[in-house]
């Protein structure tokens, strides 16, 4: 039975709220494009530092103005790029990713960019709406490819994350441990008025005796914390190989992080957590044919498994019987309509942001259905033409990792490889369910993770390619004289 909705008491935002917000996201991202001319990094890290904590404004000012939700790209997308700019201008580091990545980028925004002119496009707003989420956050992978410069950094920036990502995940679960223990109310009262809108009308699955209750942690909806927990599982498992098999009490330092996320995962109400989270871990062992771990790790999975189930008052049959069905619709009967349905509509394309889920707030077209099948949702805008290089762009991001992680030789480096492999594979597989590529912040992390990927040979091997030239003070007298010397730059 669906749980009742109280009801929500809603206060409408003002226009002067409206620009506070604004001037303010704009002023703090000025600040943080001053600091990035010193470092371009530090806007990435304040990025990746936010993006757990990104809904938290959308929460607190419900119904909050659509600013909230292009918080994190004016305070540090922009800066970011910006910043990066003037250093990739003035020193010229080299850049080896893969010349078809390139190409496949290249003719995919230009295609991005001609369908925004379509007739078939209702207005500039959904035009505009349809270009930020094709292409604003690819040029992550650019950044992704220099935020490293050492072995070491990788692991640092993993174990800081890893840190922040355990927060959002361990109220994920006392959201759950509270549904459960009959406190649904005190589980949903941070959410206040948007209680409703987060959990997607209290959403919950019946499964056999027991049920399954969507929690989104800190975010605004489920199917954003269900992909965050899927980017924090990345971290962890890197983390978990990069400690290594020692004794004693560094045991559960490896283990224990990697766990709370599964847990996080199984216990969130996203059905298909029970299938994508075991396919990581497959993906990730069968890389290092390691068919050891293919016996140890399914012992975790196990046990977290029928802990979850004894909470959900359920069985491991009705959820088996759930998870089947789930997968059945997901993977045959919903995409394949869908494709046909897109293709019986165009094969040229209607045009970019015209099946784009946030444009429909701006579409006068309130009966448009939005298809969630991200292939069948390009075809939509894109066409066939766009099928095609979104297909070769996915496909060769994930052959040159996988090409990468096999040939590397630094064992830290190799646990953090595959796991950005076995997300890179989860991702382009969720695509086939939904528009994932297309939510925060899975958004942020496949194209920044896949940039980092693809230097990781530069890494395991040092290349003098990656020191860059700059300018080192002297001072002489009273006055400072720049010298060139080789060092690295802002070395992470």
């Amino acid at each position: 039975m669906p749980i009742p909705a109280r009801p929500i008491t809603t206060r409408a935002s003002t226009p002067m709220s409206d620009s506070v917000l604004t001037i303010g996201a704009a002023a703090f991202g000025l600040i943080a494009a001053g600091i990035g001319l010193k470092n371009w990094r530090y806007p990435v890290y304040g990025l990746l530092c936010f993006l757990p904590w990104a809904g938290i404004p959308t929460i607190a000012l419900y119904p909050a103005p659509p600013m909230t939700r292009a918080l994190k790209d004016v305070m540090f997308v922009l800066p970011a790029y910006a910043s990066f700019a003037v250093w990739f201008l003035r020193f010229r580091p080299r850049t080896r990713i893969p010349a078809i990545i390139l190409a496949t980028v290249v003719a995919f925004a230009l295609l991005v960019v001609l369908h925004a002119f379509d007739n078939t496009v209702a207005n500039s707003e959904v035009a505009l709406i349809g270009l930020r989420t094709w292409l604003f956050y690819m040029p992550l992978l650019a950044l992704g490819y220099h935020l490293c410069t050492r072995a070491d950094a990788v692991d640092r920036l993993a174990r800081c994350l890893l840190l922040i990502a355990l927060i959002p995940t361990a109220i994920g679960i006392a959201q759950s441990a509270l549904i459960y223990g009959g406190a649904r109310d005190l589980a949903f009262r941070m959410y206040g008025d948007a209680a409703h809108d987060v959990t997607q009308g209290f959403g919950r699955f019946e499964v056999g005796r027991g049920d399954l209750v969507r929690v989104a942690s800190t975010f605004t909806f489920l199917s954003q914390y269900y992909n965050f927990v899927l980017a924090a599982l990345c971290l962890a498992y890197g983390r978990w190989h990069a400690i290594g098999a020692r004794a004693g009490w560094r045991q559960w330092i490896r283990v224990g992080p990697m766990s709370v996320i599964v847990a996080a995962g199984l216990l969130s109400g996203a059905r298909g957590a029970f299938v994508t989270i075991p396919l990581f871990f497959l993906v990730v062992l069968a890389l290092r044919s390691n068919w050891r771990g293919l016996l140890q790790l399914p012992l975790l999975l196990l046990a977290l498994l029928t802990g979850a189930v004894a909470l959900f008052g359920t069985t491991i049959t009705d959820l088996y019987d759930l998870v089947s069905e789930l997968a059945t619709d997901y993977l045959t009967s919903v995409p394949i309509g869908e494709l046909t349905q897109a293709l019986g509509a165009t094969w040229w394309g209607l045009g970019t942001g015209t099946n784009t889920g946030p444009a429909r707030f701006v579409d006068p077209d309130t009966t448009r259905v939005v298809l969630e099948n991200y292939f069948a949702k390009t075809i939509f805008e894109l066409g066939l033409p766009g099928l095609l290089l979104i297909s070769i762009l996915l496909g060769a991001i994930v052959f040159h990792a996988i090409r990468i992680t096999r040939r590397l030789k630094n064992p830290m480096l190799i646990g953090y490889a595959d796991a950005i492999v076995g997300l890179l594979v989860l991702s382009c597989v969720n695509c086939w369910k939904a528009s994932y590529l297309d939510l925060d912040p899975l958004n942020v992390y496949f194209w920044l993770l896949a940039g980092m990927l693809l230097r990781f040979p530069a890494l395991d091997r040092p290349d003098p390619s990656s020191v860059a030239t700059a300018p080192s003070p002297v001072r002489i007298g009273t006055g400072l004289v720049f010298t060139r010397r080789r060092e690295p730059m802002w070395t992470t």
